[in-house]
């Protein structure tokens, strides 16, 4: 019987005020989040941010406070970009599929799905695997 090695997890201490956009950067390799540009990642970020301030609230009362007109001019003003570009990035987020469009003007929520938790230190238990 052959012996297996214990494996230790990769732990990546996260420090930094940019805790999710550095998440997004260590998660580029794998899909949706490989296919997010830049700019796209600045902009999920800081959606997925207020995602986690507004926790303590239902689905519906945080998505509409994480979307709401107010908190994308505060997005689009902490990354210096126009109202008009943070809608089109919104609407970009929406095609990739990490966030998801409702029925009327304004109405989306983050996918669930790719929503990164907020850990440190961010822990990866990596195994070898033999093709």
């Amino acid at each position: 019987m052959e012996q297996q090695d214990k494996i230790n997890p990769l732990t990546i201490p996260i420090t930094t005020k940019n805790y999710f956009r550095d998440i997004l950067d260590i998660l580029d390799f794998i899909e949706p989040y490989k296919s997010l540009r830049s700019r796209q990642k600045d902009v999920y970020a800081e959606l997925i941010k207020k995602h986690h301030q507004y926790k303590s609230l239902d689905k519906d009362e945080r998505s509409q406070l994480v979307f709401c007109t107010k908190s994308r001019k505060d997005i689009a003003k902490k990354l210096d970009i126009s109202d008009n570009v943070i809608y089109n990035i919104i609407a970009e987020l929406t095609k990739l599929g990490v966030v998801i469009g409702k029925e009327g003007y304004g109405e989306n929520e983050l996918n669930e799905r790719f929503i990164p938790p907020k850990v440190n230190p961010l822990s990866f238990n990596i195994t070898e695997v033999i093709v």
